[in-house]
């Protein structure tokens, strides 16, 4: 599996060849153009789609969950995400897909807790003082940052 940034090209709703209906977002990637195929079969996948729509800025509770926005249209082209993306395996076929699209500035950045106002000036402080005692930067004399 890789971790990228992808930037949405396009958006349609259909049917799966089962009759499930489906999402499908297809991501730019940089150096192809890899699938997002959300379901709505169960609570969990609705809960999956709630969290990748919310990541692309598209909140589907406040939009009453209304596809129409998203079918065909232009409403979602440019946005990105974080995506995941992973080889997928059908019918004897191996193609790649994307299998989780992250909000990027939410634990899909990699990290477990954003830092506070408070600890990114607490982190700031002894980057500074640490970078000044590295440079040998006499007490009391200003440090050229």
């Amino acid at each position: 599996m890789k971790s990228c940034i992808g930037k949405v090209v396009s958006t349609t709703l259909g049917r799966t060849g089962t009759g499930k209906d489906q999402l499908c977002i297809v991501f730019d990637v940089g150096d192809e153009t890899v699938p997002y195929y959300q379901l709505f079969e169960s609570d969990d996948n609705l809960d999956f789609a709630a969290r990748a729509l919310s990541a692309l800025g598209w909140d589907p509770d406040a939009n009453l969950w209304d596809m129409k926005q998203l079918h065909n249209t232009e409403l979602l082209i440019g946005r990105e995400a974080r995506v995941v993306i992973e080889d997928h395996e059908w019918n004897g076929e191996t193609k790649r897909r994307v299998k989780y699209v992250n909000d990027m500035m939410k634990g899909g950045s990699g990290v477990r807790e954003q830092l506070s106002d408070a600890d990114t000036i607490t982190l700031a402080a002894k980057l500074r003082a640490r970078r000044a005692a590295n440079l040998k930067i006499p007490a009391g004399e200003t440090p050229p940052f």
